[in-house]
């Protein structure tokens, strides 16, 4: 929050410059436009004369106070149009080669490198999160619920932050879970990162998700650096129950030959006006994916969301979504494990359908 208040007053988040008032704004833009026709007349007025120069139709004088002109008007821009001078074997001339014009960096690279920031920052804590129980974590009193809730005062002075909503109403939910998982870790993966597959395989969960932009894909066989901007919505089916609504960095991160972290984290959706801000706010969450075998892993789940509960939830819910956390961490991992089991339930015997000399042909096939 202090980064984005910081950049308000340096940064426009559009074009990447300094804010420019409301006023001045349509000037501002004619101005870049007129500017921009200006400097490409110029670029091609020195690819011209490069040519001609090369060709020897004009000396090297005149091609080099032609292109100091254009060498100037691009500095009036603080735009720099840099030019190679090489010289060739033999001969005494020197030849000068048009480079390309310098952009400025554009909007996509500032969100890219904020969204970057972000990202990594959430995915060191999600890690410490995991791998370190206590003083975060403190156990359930139930010894068959092996569920973990983070110990806030602890968190809060190791993981600073602001509240993000204030009032009798807001509600801090968090836990972590472990258990194994009968499914490939590479496609568990892939499955995380499509949101068409990431709301099939939490059907009861994730009643709707779509990707808004992709930063990254990550490396080809591991997906190493995945980066994208998403937005789900989870929603227990009863009207009784308000839909929760996110817009998180999903990040994935290889941490070492065989582990991966896929981290979760929401973000102001107000600084690109993506959609209207939710009442609902993601502190990094995400998994630990460690593989076991070739078809076997285990699933380190953490699951931290502040919410402003201003409908109250309906006391015939209250219990599930309070008390038995329906939202946390175990939640996700026994939703996992169903729709793991229920595709390893697709082996089936086929009927033998040929007869020969020694008997039936069987075969075993794998519907998906």
């Amino acid at each position: 929050m202090r980064m984005k208040e910081a950049l308000k007053a340096k940064l426009c988040i559009t074009c990447g410059g300094p804010p420019i008032a409301s006023k001045e704004h349509e000037l501002s833009i004619q101005k870049m436009e007129e500017q921009n026709i200006r400097l490409k007349e110029e670029v091609e007025k020195a690819s011209t004369l490069l040519a001609r120069y090369t060709r020897k139709e004009i000396s090297q004088l005149e091609f080099e106070q032609s292109i100091a002109q254009t060498k100037a008007f691009a500095r009036n821009l603080d735009i720099e149009i840099p030019l190679r001078q090489e010289t060739g074997g033999s001969s005494s001339h020197n030849h000068n080669h048009a480079m390309p014009v310098k952009e400025p960096k554009s909007s996509g690279d500032v969100e890219k490198s904020i969204i970057s920031q972000i990202a990594a920052v959430a995915m060191n804590e999600l890690v410490t999160l995991v791998r370190i129980n206590e003083p975060f974590w403190v156990d359930s009193s139930s010894v068959e619920d092996e569920i973990s809730t983070l110990s806030h005062e602890i968190y809060e002075q190791t993981f600073p932050k602001p509240n993000h909503f204030k009032g009798e109403n807001v509600v801090k939910e968090s836990s972590k879970y472990t258990s194994h998982v009968n499914i490939n870790s590479m496609e568990l993966i892939d499955m995380l990162l499509d949101p068409v597959k990431w709301a099939k395989l939490f059907p009861t969960i994730v009643s709707k998700s779509e990707t808004i932009k992709v930063f990254e894909n990550g490396l080809m066989g591991n997906r190493d650096g995945a980066l994208q901007l998403m937005y789900e919505q989870m929603h227990i089916l009863s009207p009784l129950v308000q839909p929760r609504e996110f817009t998180i960095i999903r990040y994935c991160k290889q941490i070492d030959v065989r582990t991966w972290v896929i981290t979760d984290v929401s973000y102001d959706s107000s600084l690109r006006e993506i959609s209207p801000p939710t009442r609902s706010w993601k502190h990094p969450s995400g998994c630990l994916i460690r593989e076991l075998s070739v078809d076997f892993c285990s699933v380190t789940w953490v699951e931290h969301v502040e919410l402003d509960d201003k409908m109250h939830t309906h006391h015939l819910y209250k219990y599930l979504i309070d008390i038995n956390n329906l939202y946390g961490a175990k939640s996700w991992i026994k939703e996992l494990q169903r729709m793991c089991e229920k595709s390893a339930s697709f082996y089936v015997q086929r009927i033998p359908d040929q007869e020969s000399e020694g008997g039936y042909n069987f075969s075993t096939l794998l519907y998906k």
